[in-house]
């Protein structure tokens, strides 16, 4: 969703999976704006076979390509003509993209739908999230046509609702303009923003409660060029980095190693929402 370098920072908080099927190919500039100053930027290909991700890291050009159906990601190194391969199951993310149903946001519990419910003008799906460990859960609303969660209320008493506020134009593109409102028990309530491509199918805009801006920009529908998705032939193949290949050997000894202490760690056990990968776009922060 995750390979190396700054191609995890362009798709950082926005939804596990890729555009929806129907939509048109098209590539973009992507950039990511921090509330602390300073900002990345990047340039997307997405196509119904795959998205190509050309990036900055630390001063070189550096290219991603993750095809899905293949089961094949790569990662090219222009200045050295290099290119690193990985097979396995992988993960399609374009920014501001939705997950196909609201249970690929949230990885390690028990998420059911348990009905279908008027919110609104809007027919949406009732889904119920439970921890596997501890008594949390949360129940969403779920929008399928737009791949969106339009409400989202958990059992500590946090509240997430979004509103449809009309209909703007983005860059020349005819966008539904999103609010979000976040509510929590003695908390000052907070706000986001989202504008949603509906030909696209995805965000193109997104302002986070924490100031965190991501954004396309010359989005450009266009037919794919093979050339996105293959490796020049000139290029020459190296073996990824040794603690890629150890990484799950790592993480299962991590694994022992929590469980033999965990007597220090029950909080972090015990908060099935909290985390990286649970930063999604319209999730209300805990205040401290």
């Amino acid at each position: 969703m995750r390979t190396v370098g700054l191609a995890i920072v362009l798709v950082a908080a926005a939804a596990v999976t890729g555009a929806q099927a129907e939509t048109p190919s098209f590539m973009a500039d992507v950039v990511q704006s921090h509330p602390q100053g300073g900002s990345q930027k990047g340039r997307i290909f997405v196509a119904p076979q795959g998205m190509r991700m050309e990036f900055s890291n630390q001063g070189r050009t550096m290219v991603q390509i993750m095809l899905p159906a293949q089961g094949v990601s790569r990662y090219l190194d222009p200045s050295q003509k290099t290119f690193m391969e990985w097979k396995g199951p992988v993960s399609q993310q374009a920014p501001g993209s939705q997950p196909d149903n609201p249970c690929q946001s949230f990885p390690n519990t028990i998420c059911n739908k348990v009905g279908v419910e008027k919110l609104g003008d809007a027919n949406t799906e009732k889904w119920q999230v439970n921890a596997k460990q501890g008594n949390q859960s949360v129940i969403i609303w779920w929008d399928a046509e737009r791949k969106m969660i339009r409400r989202q209320q958990f059992s500590d008493g946090r509240v997430m609702q979004t509103t449809l506020a009309g209909t703007v134009d983005y860059e020349g593109r005819k966008v539904e303009r999103w609010t979000a409102t976040f509510t929590s028990q003695g908390q000052k309530a907070q706000s986001a923003e989202r504008l949603f491509d509906p030909e696209l199918g995805l965000a193109v805009k997104e302002q986070m409660p924490n100031g965190m801006m991501r954004s396309l920009h010359n989005i450009k529908v266009t037919q794919p060029d093979p050339n996105w998705f293959m490796v020049p032939a000139d290029y020459r193949k190296v073996d990824p980095p040794k603690q890629q290949m150890q990484r799950g050997q790592q993480q299962r000894r991590m694994q022992q190693q929590q469980r033999r202490m965990q007597q220090q760690y029950p909080r972090q056990r015990q908060q099935p929402y909290g985390g990286q990968q649970m930063q999604r776009p319209y999730q209300a922060p805990r205040q401290q």
